[in-house]
Order: C-alpha cells, then sequence, then structure tokens
C-alpha cells in the first residue's frame, strides 16, 4: 500500500470514529443553539483548516530585488481553474443553483468543511492530525506529472483567464516592462475532473491536490521553450488553490510561481486570500444570472492579484 492509500484509509477510519461520538452528542442541525455559533465555529473551523493546508504546500520564495529588476519581459500563464464550489446554506440557495444551470457537488459521505460543533477536542484534534498525513502525502511533487497548453481565442470565463488579464495589466501599468499574455492555460494532469466530494474536510480534492502539487515543485509541468512560449525572461504561472461559497462566505486563494524558462528555475512563488471574505446570500448572488457572484468574485480576486504581485516585487506597493 502506498503512502496516500495509506494516509486515506486511516484518515476515513478515524472520521467514521468520530462521527459516531458525535451523533450521540450533538444536538440537531437546525437547532438555535447549533445556529447561533455557526459563525463563530466557522471561523476557528477554517482558521484551523488554512494553517493545516499552509502546512502542506511549499512557504513563499520571493525573488531578490536584482532578479526582479533585470525582467524585461514576463509572460503570463494561467493554469486549468477548478469549477467554483457552491454549498448551499438554505432551500433557497439549492433552488438558485440548479435555476442558474450550475452544478452541485456529488456527496461521497459527509461534507467535514465545517466541523460539527460540539465534537470532543480529542477528536477534533486528532481529526486534524490525520488530515494533516493525508494532505501531506498528496501535496508531494510527482515526476509523472505535467502539463499542456491549450489554445483559446477570447473569453472563455475560466475564472484563472480572468486573474492572469488583470496581473498582466497591472504589470503594464505599473512597470516598464513587456508583458505577453498567452492565448491559452496549462492544462493539468487531472484524471477526474467531476466536482466530487472526498471524505473528510477536504473538498474536490480531485482538482486541488494536483494544484498543490503544481505549487509545491521544482520544475515547470510545462516546456516553455521546446513550445515556442518561452520568448520572455521570466513565465508568472497564476493558479486557484480553492474556489468555493460556503455558508455566506467566499474562499478564493490565487497562488502564483515565476519562473525562468531557460534554466526552469522557480524564481519565486506566493498565495494570496487564506481567509474568507463574507459575501451575504448565495440565492441573491446567483441573480440575474449570478452577475453578482461574478463581480464579487472578480472585485476579490483583484485585490489578490495585486498582492501576489507586490509581493513577488513584479509591482511596487500602493501610496
Amino acid at each position: 500500500m502506498d503512502e496516500e492509500s495509506e494516509a486515506r484509509q486511516q484518515r476515513d477510519g478515524f472520521i467514521a470514529d468520530a462521527l459516531q461520538e458525535e451523533s450521540h452528542d450533538a444536538p440537531r442541525q437546525g437547532s438555535s443553539e447549533n445556529r447561533t455559533k455557526r459563525p463563530y465555529f466557522f471561523f476557528i473551523s477554517f482558521a484551523l483548516i488554512a494553517l493545516m493546508i499552509s502546512g502542506c504546500v511549499s512557504v513563499s520564495r520571493i525573488p531578490t530585488s536584482t532578479a526582479a529588476a533585470g525582467l524585461k519581459t514576463i509572460l503570463v500563464v494561467p493554469l486549468e481553474a477548478p469549477p467554483i464550489f457552491l454549498e448551499p446554506a438554505s432551500e433557497a440557495d439549492s433552488a438558485a443553483i440548479a435555476s442558474a444551470g450550475l452544478e452541485l457537488p456529488t456527496r461521497q459521505g459527509r461534507v467535514m468543511i465545517v466541523f460539527p460543533l460540539f465534537w470532543p477536542l480529542p477528536s477534533l484534534v486528532g481529526t486534524l492530525a490525520v488530515e494533516s498525513v493525508f494532505l501531506a502525502a498528496t501535496s508531494k511533487p510527482l515526476e509523472s506529472e505535467s502539463g499542456a497548453f491549450v489554445k483559446r481565442e477570447g473569453d472563455s470565463g475560466m475564472t484563472t483567464e480572468m486573474l492572469a488579464r488583470k496581473a498582466a495589466e497591472m504589470l503594464q501599468d505599473r512597470t516598464s516592462r513587456q508583458v505577453l499574455l498567452a492565448g491559452g492555460y496549462i492544462k493539468l494532469d487531472i484524471a477526474d475532473r467531476s466536482m466530487n466530494v472526498q471524505h473528510g474536510i477536504g473538498q474536490m480534492e480531485n482538482w486541488l491536490a494536483p494544484t498543490r502539487r503544481w505549487y509545491n515543485a521544482e520544475m515547470p509541468l510545462f516546456e516553455y521553450k521546446q513550445s515556442g512560449l518561452g520568448d520572455a525572461d521570466a513565465v508568472l504561472e497564476i493558479g486557484l488553490q480553492n474556489y468555493a461559497y460556503l455558508q455566506h462566505f467566499l474562499s478564493l486563494v490565487v497562488s502564483m510561481k515565476l519562473i525562468d524558462p531557460d534554466t526552469k528555475q522557480v524564481l519565486g512563488r506566493t498565495r494570496c486570500g487564506l481567509f474568507p471574505v463574507e459575501g451575504g446570500s448565495l440565492a441573491k448572488l446567483l441573480d440575474s444570472h449570478a452577475e453578482p457572484l461574478r463581480n464579487l468574485v472578480e472585485s476579490i480576486a483583484e485585490k489578490h492579484v495585486r498582492d501576489c504581485l507586490t509581493e513577488l516585487g513584479l509591482i511596487p506597493h500602493a501610496n
């Protein structure tokens, strides 16, 4: 049994035991006590998850000021974006998702993204520990993984392409560099592109695990020089490590890697937007063909893109 399979088996067994304990002690989901504590506990849970996942991705790497100043031409390339994970908080949300023609995730057991409110502390800590082992095992780069460049024309609506456009505009407007925007995206090595939800606290691990491995890898997934896309001093890859709307909060984590296409060295990497932003009722955000949701995503994404470019030293700090 490989490390990932062993971690998965251990995790599922531990969570099953914890769920059995919870079923005896927890109040009903719709009780007033549960509703009152849900927002407070949501932030505690998300903070724990964010800290846990942070331990499964590489630390930020900032290019030296000399290296950043020497980059005269930058190619901006988006990665394949996951579909947004929409978790309805009410029957109105579920109806709005169906009316908008959006896809709901396939359930594979209970989703634990927000922990039950009355788990005994040992169960909660133990589950986090086991989950950390699983996430670490699925975040290690694989030598066999690679990416393929998919050409696209026009606005496809893919979220990472919107991020790439915003990054290119900021680089062009706030620096003297030549900025090139790739006419396509890097397709990740994903076997299952459905919206399956894994057991445990993970959501859409079939999408998120390959994205974590891309971020952690010290070699690019794609040969830019051999493809003719490497005619730049550096390639800026932009991806999403989390993209979800849960309990009236938008989670959108923007990830960037700066790569030397000649040496294939990772010059820099960073992530922005680790904590969620409140957006209100999902049903209301899906009104008018989901235009309010798109506007919210775009406004939050713009801030995260600016923060990431600033951290990498590619644009100056805002006054």
